[in-house]
C-alpha cells in the first residue's frame, strides 16, 4: 500500500472511531432525534435563533444584522452585539434551511468533534509524529472534555479545529528555517492565521501569544527576525477580523456607541479567568467514575469561583500529556537545548500564566479592555500543545520497539483515555426529554400560526431584554426565541438590542398594568400576547390572566408553561 493510501485509510478510520463514539455520547439514531435538539439549556435557544435568523436571510456575513420578525413592533438590530464568527454561523444557518435548526446544530458539532481530530492528526504528522501515536492523539482531542462541555450552548466555542494548524505555525516560526515571507510556508501561515481571526476571538488571542513567543524565542536562540513576515501575518489578522465586525463598527458609527449591549464587570475577569485546578477537575454530575465525581464536587465547593467549570478539564490522557512536556521543557533547561516538546512545554506555561488571575487578559482589563474576560478556554489550546508535544516525545521513546507494540500501546492508551474522558450516555430521560422539547415547540408554533394571521406581532411577557442577561424565575437566559425559532411567519417583541428604542419599549410596555397594557399594544399593531408561565409564582400568573381578559384579551393557547391570549380589535 502507497504512503499516500495509507494516511486516507488511517484518516477514515479516525472519522469513523469519533463519528461513533460521538453519536453513541448523544445517543444518536439510538432514541435521540436528529432533528431535536441536543439541549435547549443556557446559550443554546441563543445559537438556533442565529441560525434562524440566518436561515431566513436575515443574518448575512459583512453587513447589518435586521431580524424583521423580532424586536416588534420594529425591526431587531443585532448590530451592536459583534458575533465574529458570523462566517460560521452562515455556513450552519445555510444547511438549517434544509436540514432545520436543531439538526444543524448536532451536524455542526459533529462536524467539530471530526475536524479537531483530523486537524490534529495532520498537524502531528506534519510534525514527524509516528502515526499511531498521532492517531491517538487526533482521536483524544477531537473528543475531548472541552467539547462536550461547549456542547450547542457554546457553539462558537466547539470549533478549535484551527488551533493544532497554529501550534504548526508558532513550530515553523521559532525553527532556524523559519517562515520566510512569500514562501509556500508563508502562505499557509497566512490561510491560517486568517481563518483563525475570522472565528473566535478568544482563540486568536492565545494563538497571537503563540506566535509572538515563537518570533521572540527565534531571536533570542538566533538572533535573527525576519520582520516582514510577523508584520504580514499581523496584518493578515487585523484585517481579516475588521471584515467580520464591519457591520458593529457601521453601527457605532451611524447610531452612536451602545454601551449597553454588551456589559463586562472588571470582576468578571478575575472570575473567569483560568486556573491551573481546571484542568484536572472534572464534572462532578458526569463523569463515568464516582471518584472523579468527587474530586469535581471537592473542586467546586472549595473554590471561590469555578468560571466555565467543568469545561477546562482535559481529560487523565491530557493532564498525563501536560505532564510530559512540561518535564521535556525542564530536561531542556537543563541540556540546553529545547526540541518541540520542550518548547510545546514552555508555551503551556506562558500560556496558563497568562490566562490567569493577574495575567495578560488582566493586565488589558484594567487598561478598560474588557471583552477578553473567559481565558479559561485557553485550556483547549493547552491540550493541543501538550497532546503534540506528547506524541512527538512518546514515538521518540517507543522508536526501537517493534511497530505492532508501539502502535498497541498508542491506541490502548488512546481508548482508555477515551473512555475516561467522554461523558456517559444521555439518559433515557434526557433523550425523551429532548425529543419532547421538539414535539412541543412544533405543537406550539402550529397552534400559533393557525391562530394569528401571517405577519401578526405577539408580545411577549416576561420583557427580557438581549443579549446577556440574567434568568427570569425558571425563564432562561434565551428562552424567549423559542416561539420565534419554531415559526416561520409571526412577529415577536423580543430580540431587540439593549440600549436601542426598540428594546426600551418592550420594557416600558411590561410595567402596565393590564387595562393600560391592552389599548397600548393595540395601538402598536399588536395582536396577541405570549406569556411564558414560569417566570412567576402561580397566583400571580392567575391574577394577570384575570385582569388580562377582564381588559378584553381572549385565551387561545394554554399549556403549563406557556399562555397566549388574542388582543380584542381597536
Amino acid at each position: 500500500m502507497s504512503r499516500r493510501a495509507a494516511e486516507v485509510l488511517r484518516c477514515l478510520a479516525l472519522v469513523l472511531a469519533v463519528l461513533a463514539v460521538f453519536a453513541h455520547a448523544y445517543r444518536l439514531f439510538q432514541g435521540q432525534r436528529l432533528d431535536a435538539p441536543l439541549t435547549t439549556a443556557g446559550d443554546a435557544m441563543g445559537t438556533a435563533a442565529l441560525l434562524k435568523a440566518v436561515s431566513e436571510g436575515d443574518f448575512l456575513p459583512f453587513v447589518s444584522k435586521h431580524v424583521a420578525r423580532l424586536g416588534a413592533p420594529a425591526v431587531a438590530r443585532w448590530d451592536d452585539f459583534a458575533i465574529p464568527e458570523e462566517l460560521l454561523y452562515f455556513l450552519w444557518g445555510t444547511l438549517a434551511r434544509v436540514s432545520g435548526v436543531f439538526a444543524a446544530m448536532t451536524v455542526g458539532l459533529a462536524t467539530a468533534s471530526v475536524g479537531a481530530a483530523l486537524s490534529l492528526y495532520a498537524v502531528a504528522r506534519r510534525l514527524g509524529v509516528r502515526p499511531a501515536w498521532a492517531w491517538a492523539a487526533g482521536a483524544l482531542y477531537g473528543l475531548t472534555p472541552y467539547l462536550f462541555a461547549r456542547n450547542v450552548s457554546h457553539f462558537q466555542l466547539a470549533f478549535f479545529f484551527h488551533l493544532p494548524w497554529n501550534v504548526l505555525v508558532s513550530a515553523w516560526l521559532a525553527s532556524r528555517r523559519g517562515v520566510p515571507y512569500g514562501s509556500h510556508r508563508f502562505a499557509a501561515a497566512a490561510l491560517i492565521v486568517g481563518v483563525t481571526a475570522v472565528l473566535n476571538p478568544y482563540y486568536l488571542f492565545f494563538c497571537a501569544q503563540l506566535h509572538a513567543l515563537a518570533v521572540a524565542g527565534r531571536w533570542l536562540r538566533l538572533r535573527r527576525l525576519d520582520w516582514k513576515t510577523p508584520l504580514a501575518l499581523g496584518l493578515t489578522a487585523a484585517l481579516c477580523f475588521l471584515s467580520v465586525n464591519l457591520d458593529t463598527l457601521s453601527a457605532r458609527w451611524s447610531d452612536g456607541p451602545n454601551p449597553h449591549a454588551v456589559e463586562r464587570d472588571p470582576t468578571d475577569v478575575e472570575t473567569h479567568a483560568f486556573k491551573a485546578s481546571l484542568l484536572v477537575s472534572p464534572s462532578n454530575q458526569t463523569h463515568r467514575w464516582k471518584a472523579m465525581r468527587i474530586l469535581g464536587g471537592t473542586f467546586q465547593r472549595q473554590s471561590l469561583t469555578t468560571s466555565e467549570f467543568p469545561s477546562g478539564y482535559v481529560g487523565l490522557a491530557g493532564v498525563a500529556a501536560v505532564l510530559l512536556v512540561l518535564l521535556a521543557f525542564a530536561w531542556g533547561l537543563a541540556r540546553g537545548r529545547l526540541d518541540f516538546p520542550a518548547r510545546a512545554g514552555a508555551s503551556v506555561l506562558w500560556l496558563t500564566g497568562s490566562a490567569g488571575v493577574g495575567g495578560l487578559g488582566s493586565a488589558l482589563a484594567a487598561g478598560g479592555f474588557l471583552f477578553l474576560r473567559s481565558t479559561n478556554r485557553v485550556s483547549v489550546l493547552v491540550l493541543a500543545l501538550a497532546l503534540l508535544g506528547a506524541a512527538r516525545l512518546a514515538g521518540r521513546l517507543t522508536r526501537r520497539w517493534p511497530r505492532g507494540l508501539s502502535a498497541a500501546l498508542a491506541l490502548g492508551l488512546c481508548a482508555f483515555g477515551v473512555f475516561e474522558q467522554t461523558p456517559p450516555r444521555t439518559a433515557d430521560v434526557t433523550v425523551l426529554a429532548n425529543n419532547e422539547e421538539l414535539f412541543e415547540g412544533n405543537a406550539l408554533g402550529d397552534a400559533l400560526e393557525r391562530e394569528f394571521p401571517p405577519g401578526s406581532a405577539l408580545f411577549q411577557l416576561p420583557a427580557m431584554p438581549f443579549p446577556e442577561v440574567p434568568p427570569v424565575g425558571g425563564v432562561d437566559v434565551y428562552e424567549q426565541f423559542r416561539p420565534y425559532v419554531f415559526t416561520r411567519t409571526l412577529r415577536f417583541s423580543y430580540g431587540g438590542m439593549k440600549g436601542r428604542p426598540e428594546e426600551d419599549f418592550q420594557l416600558e410596555a411590561a410595567r402596565l398594568e393590564p387595562a393600560a397594557l391592552v389599548p397600548a399594544l393595540r395601538a402598536k399593531g399588536f395582536a396577541g400576547v405570549y406569556l411564558d408561565q414560569r417566570c412567576c409564582a402561580p397566583e400571580a400568573v392567575a391574577r394577570f390572566t384575570a385582569d388580562l381578559e377582564a381588559a378584553g384579551a381572549s385565551l387561545v393557547l394554554r399549556t403549563p408553561k406557556r399562555a397566549v391570549w388574542r388582543l380584542p380589535p381597536p
